[in-house]
């Protein structure tokens, strides 16, 4: 399949229908975008993910050759995981990283790098004859994953939360407002 010409907005929209259908947990608005993948106000939820747009790169050869109105972006997306967890006893935060129902590293992880990379997945769309169609250049693919942290929210819960940061390479549709 060749890349189709699209937004951020689009991709951005697929990648979360796929975590929200890949992951069950990701319901009921515990799936969400930032501008920060530690924003100051987070929703309230035992398992939430926040996705951030984070920093892009411009290809000076692809803008060269990539056609009329077209521009491409190489962007990392940063998927931000949150467990909740009860800090005050010294045995939740081992547990929330490493427990067999619900620990981040243990279960949320793999469940996040299974929903984004397995199945040769990469973000697309069907067009009007029934055709598949790729919004990105190539797979979207991890680029580093931080360490679990401990976080408290504005309303004083607390977390164990790590952030994945997912590069994704595509073609601006830059006729798309016209």
């Amino acid at each position: 399949m060749t890349a189709d010409r699209t937004t951020q907005e689009t991709i951005l929209e697929r990648i979360k229908e796929r975590l929200a259908a890949r992951i069950p947990q990701f319901q009921d608005g515990a799936l969400f975008y930032s501008d920060d993948p530690n924003p100051l106000k987070i929703p309230a939820g035992d398992v939430l993910c926040c996705l951030t747009p984070g920093t892009g790169n411009y290809d000076q050869n692809h803008f060269a050759g990539g056609g009329e109105d077209t521009l491409t972006e190489d962007f990392n997306l940063l998927v931000t995981l949150y467990l909740r967890t009860h800090l005050d006893r010294t045995d939740q935060l081992e547990a929330a990283m490493m427990g067999i129902e619900k620990g981040l590293i243990s279960r949320y992880k793999q469940r996040l790098l299974a929903a984004l990379f397995k199945d040769e997945w990469t973000p697309g769309g069907v067009d009007a004859t029934g055709t598949a169609f790729d919004l990105t250049r190539n797979m979207i693919s991890p680029v580093s994953c931080t360490g679990p942290t401990a976080y408290v929210s504005a309303a004083g819960a607390t977390y164990v939360r790590m952030t994945l940061a997912v590069s994704i390479t595509f073609d601006w549709d830059l006729a798309a407002e016209e």
